[in-house]
């Protein structure tokens, strides 16, 4: 028989459990939290004595029944989805802040593109470069002066947020192309509930369920028919997060279609069924704006439906997200989101956002430039950009005396290509690693859909 789990707090970590069976709280928890970590922690292990095996094996059959898996870019072989057993616990009312500051956001989000492929008064009175949006890889020049008949830009997105050693939250990124995550979130909830049993009930954990209920009656809301058909339109099975759209078409009811399963007759949009064509009232897009249709955006696409653009524009089909609402996915926009909420709100940002500097404006280029060391240094429109490999972000103190040199004169060519941030610390959370609870950082992607009403998430 295997150890019991070590449930020992690591030297100089004071957030682990002491000794649950002893009912010690977590030192670093806050009260309303503390009882729920040691409920949880004593729940895995009387699984894991009552089971004889390792509670991560018994996830790992669950994940398997599941059939939750992804696929790296550029490899062919699918892999199992990991997930810890011991689940991140947030109290209800630090929660709900973060939920307000979430919603708060995303009508945000939705007022800057509204502006953008609209009147665009927050360029023409500065709030705004052009360079900022004109230099991005998803601004849809052809969607300028296109808006939904009716309803929102954005009904469904991802934002990733983190946590500091103090409990303060902030936003890392805004994810509106496409919400890459949403469907392994239910799949998680999913595999614990079958696992753990009653335990996630017994803590009083929030049901998901609702959430998902929700997402569906705010895309179904814009439809013109009363009991709409959405589908859910996929690049194909060999798209990296492919599983995951289809446990999510199979939990909603949504037909899973791709482009070569769609036709527009008359400016309305049908799907090829063996009982002739059925028509489809909303997409919830899963596909780049580029490709959607080859008509009106890039010709070479061969994922798209010809002549979409057309039935968009009639307002006879409804689509989630919009097309070219991911420009606002550009790192650099973090730099404007703290005025922006100032002139298109009127208020503070309940979460902000990681403290960001565009180098496209000089002043600020020689900033970054002078605070290297004390910066991630990150592409400013998600591509890859001379300096930095794969275009992933870097921090300026681990670049030794030849990256620095490279990086610091490609910034000089190009400053409008990058960005510094701040360096975030992050919380740690235990995670159950073989039967040993240990210290792990951790981010969250929390997930925002308008609802029924028009509101969110």
């Amino acid at each position: 028989m295997a150890a019991k789990p070590d449930l020992r707090p690591p030297k100089g970590l004071a957030a682990y459990p002491v000794d649950v069976g002893a009912g010690d709280l977590y030192r670093d928890a806050a009260p309303d939290v503390a009882p729920a970590w040691q409920q949880a922690a004593r729940g895995l292990l009387a699984l894991r004595e009552e089971a004889g095996v390792a509670v991560q094996e018994l996830v790992g059959r669950q994940i398997l029944d599941l059939g939750m898996s992804f696929r790296l870019t550029g490899e062919d072989e699918e892999r199992d989805w990991p997930l810890s057993p011991m689940p991140l616990i947030v109290g209800a009312q630090e929660w709900a802040q973060v939920e307000r500051g979430l919603v708060q956001r995303a009508r945000l989000l939705e007022a800057v593109v509204d502006d953008i492929y609209g009147e665009g008064s927050l360029v023409a009175d500065g709030h705004l470069p052009a360079a900022l949006i004109a230099g991005s890889r998803y601004f849809a020049r052809s969607m300028v002066g296109v808006a939904p008949r009716s309803g929102p830009h954005i009904h469904v997105y991802a934002v990733d947020l983190a946590r500091g050693p103090r409990g303060q939250w902030r936003v890392l990124g805004d994810r509106l192309r496409l919400a890459n995550g949403i469907g392994y979130a239910l799949e998680n909830r999913l595999a614990l509930s079958r696992v753990t049993g009653g335990l996630l009930t017994e803590m009083r954990a929030r049901r998901v369920a609702q959430f998902f209920s929700d997402l569906r009656g705010g895309i179904a809301r814009e439809c013109q028919r009363e009991n709409p058909r959405i589908a859910l339109l996929t690049p194909g099975r060999f798209n990296q997060s492919y599983p995951e759209q289809a446990h999510l078409a199979r939990y909603l009811g949504f037909p899973l279609v791709e482009g070569r399963d769609l036709t527009v007759s008359d400016d309305r949009l049908y799907v090829r069924t063996i009982a002739g064509p059925k028509r489809v009232d909303a997409l919830w897009r899963w596909i780049d704006t580029n490709a959607l249709d080859p008509l009106r955006f890039d010709a070479r696409s061969a994922i798209g439906v010809p002549d979409l653009f057309e039935a968009l524009e009639r307002g006879s089909v409804t689509l989630a997200n919009w097309p070219g609402v991911e420009v606002l996915e550009a790192p650099a926009f973090a730099a404007f989101m703290p005025r922006l909420f100032s002139v298109l709100l009127g208020e503070e940002p309940i979460l902000p956002n990681v403290a960001t500097w565009w180098c496209g404006q000089p002043r600020e280029a020689q900033d970054v430039a002078a605070r290297l060391d004390e910066l991630m240094i990150t592409p400013a429109f998600g591509a890859r950009v001379d300096g930095l490999p794969e275009g992933r972000p870097l921090a300026g103190r681990g670049l030794d005396k030849d990256q620095r040199a490279h990086l610091l004169a490609a910034m000089a060519r190009r400053p409008v290509d990058y960005c510094g941030q701040e360096i975030v610390t992050l919380s740690t959370t235990p995670a159950l690693i073989d039967d040993v609870f240990v210290p792990r950082a951790f981010t969250v992607r929390a997930f925002v859909a308008r609802n029924a009403a028009g509101n969110g998430p």
